[in-house]
């Protein structure tokens, strides 16, 4: 396989601590003769990350459109004498 016995505890118990490093899993593929593969995955499906995003670009939008009219109000109400 080309790793001693000695490395492929270390490697496991890295791996099962958190602690395996990238490098190390890097040397292990290329004892193994392999390439080493990495990813990040989403939790959600990129559907519902396009949907969230868009609603909160909405809500932004719509939070300064909200404040704009609250300011015309207030500065018309200011002319007219009205509450």
């Amino acid at each position: 396989m080309g790793l001693a016995q000695s490395t492929i505890i270390a490697l496991e118990k890295g791996e099962a601590a958190g602690t395996v490093t990238l490098n190390t899993l890097r040397e292990a593929a290329e004892a193994l003769n392999s390439q080493l593969v990495y990813a990040l995955a989403p939790r959600t499906s990129l559907a519902d990350m396009v949907q969230q995003r868009a609603r909160a670009l909405a809500r932004k939008k719509l939070s300064r459109v909200r404040h704009t009219l609250q300011r015309r109000r207030a500065g018309r109400d200011l002319r007219t004498g009205m509450k």
